[in-house]
């Protein structure tokens, strides 16, 4: 072989010699960045990965010696650890691999190590890799059952430390949580016995309520005008009525966009509803089919409005004027129609009406009503009419699935007919509630004379 191949044979093993240098050198960085996490496991392989890629030559003996001596601290830690794991001849092979004559075979701390792992003085000889997983999961159940507990998911947090029993039969600290719930949803449960308890009891003590009767028949607390459906709650009349619009301002607007603005302005007026569900009022749009000359030409009307401090049904009469619309008020819904629009669709409505009402016509009109007459007496008043005949003897007519009743205990006339009829009623009754109501005094003197 020539000097100049010798050379480079030369040339090339400094060079493997200096790369495998620097590789260890990264190797070592590696291992001592995992001992300080106390990774010891990495940091084992990654000692171990050093020492190989060193030899025992004049330069890097001494740091392969130091790399062995890592590799030696980081075996004794990663022993330790599976023997608390209960893998305790997993680390006896891990402690000869340190006390082998090639490594370090007099090292102190791994000797010690290797003579207390199967000590039962120092290493439990029960613990197995089974109970140490047992022992963390039972250690994260404990914390998710009180995580259930604290959240008031009793029965979510019975079902955790159920599973903690299972696993654990004799866990006191799962024991004592359970003792905890237990006290909590009895407590839970004495308030929802008191709260019980005294609901019945006010409802017990309301029955003894004795109501108070209407003085008139006229706008009260609680009532509505009459010929207003006011039993059950504020009706869509009674809100159109009582909300106040405070500004509107509508430019160029469309009728579709106008109701859109009520059905808005009537939610956020609406505040004596407690319901969220049921505030506001629902409005409807019924122009027919869309295909009618008439439906598209209020579709197409623009108007502008600018008004304050109205109320919201006033606003809505000046809506329908501009497009050429009418309102039919329902019990809970306004349904806007075209004008002059006729349907036959039945709606109902109450009134209060005096006790009276249906006798007032069927007084005999010869003269019936007198009592001091010589004819055969039948009475001060006839045979009372039913509200349906009474009604048709002043006109109004009931196309079939139309019906008329009076309710005598709180004066009620309640009616269900077209639209027309309806209205037609409701003259009926304004006209008869204002009447002046006939009263006849009579003042009685009684004079006691002895003589």
């Amino acid at each position: 072989m020539s000097v100049t191949g010798e050379q480079s044979i030369l040339a090339r093993e400094r060079a493997r010699r200096a790369a495998a240098t620097e590789e260890a050198w990264g190797e070592l960085r590696r291992g001592d960045v995992a001992y300080e996490a106390q990774q010891y496991e990495d940091a084992v392989a990654a000692y171990a990965t050093a020492r190989g890629l060193l030899s025992d030559s004049a330069q890097t003996g001494e740091l392969r010696s130091a790399a062995t001596l890592r590799f030696a601290q980081a075996s004794v830690e990663r022993a330790r650890q599976l023997a608390k794991g209960g893998r305790r001849d997993d680390a006896d092979e891990l402690l000869d691999v340190v006390l082998a004559p090639d490594v370090l075979p007099t090292y102190a701390p791994a000797r010690q190590l290797k003579e207390q792992i199967f000590d039962p003085i120092h290493y439990n000889p029960a613990l197995t890799v089974e109970t140490v997983r047992d022992v963390d999961k039972v250690r994260r159940l404990l914390y998710e059952g009180e995580g259930f507990g604290s959240l008031g998911q009793y029965d979510r947090a019975l079902e955790v430390y159920e599973e903690v029993l299972r696993i654990d039969p004799t866990n006191h600290a799962a024991r004592r949580a359970m003792e905890a719930i237990h006290g909590r949803r009895s407590d839970f449960f004495d308030a929802a016995r008191d709260a019980t308890r005294a609901n019945m009891l006010a409802q017990t003590d309301a029955a003894w309520e004795t109501p108070v009767p209407p003085v008139d028949f006229g706008v009260g607390p609680g009532v509505g005008p009459i010929g207003e459906e006011n039993i059950g709650g504020r009706t869509a009349g009674e809100k159109l009525r009582s909300m106040i619009v405070p500004r509107v301002d509508l430019t160029s607007a469309s009728l579709s966009e106008a109701v859109d603005f009520l059905r808005q302005q009537s939610i956020n007026l609406d505040t004596m509803e407690l319901d969220e569900s049921l505030r506001g009022i629902s409005f409807v749009i019924d122009l027919g089919t869309g295909e009618s000359p008439l439906a598209r030409r209020i579709e197409s009307t623009r108007f502008n409005l600018q008004l304050s401090n109205l109320p919201l049904g006033e606003v809505l009469d000046y809506i329908t004027s501009a497009t050429k619309t009418r309102v039919r008020i329902d019990e809970h819904a306004v349904i806007i129609l075209p004008l002059g629009a006729v349907t036959d669709e039945m709606i109902s409505r109450r009134w209060r009406v005096p006790p009276d009402f249906l006798s007032r016509e069927s007084i005999d009109p010869e003269g019936g009503d007198n009592p001091f007459d010589e004819k055969p007496a039948r009475g001060l008043l006839g045979a009372k009419l039913t509200a349906k005949e009474f009604l048709k003897k002043q006109g109004v007519s009931f196309p079939e699935g139309a019906s008329a009743g009076f309710t005598s205990f709180d004066s009620t006339l309640s009616v269900r007919n077209t639209r027309p009829n309806v209205d037609f009623v409701e003259q009926i009754v304004d006209a008869i509630m204002g009447e002046e109501p006939v009263a006849v005094k009579i003042e009685v003197r009684f004079v006691n004379i002895a003589q």
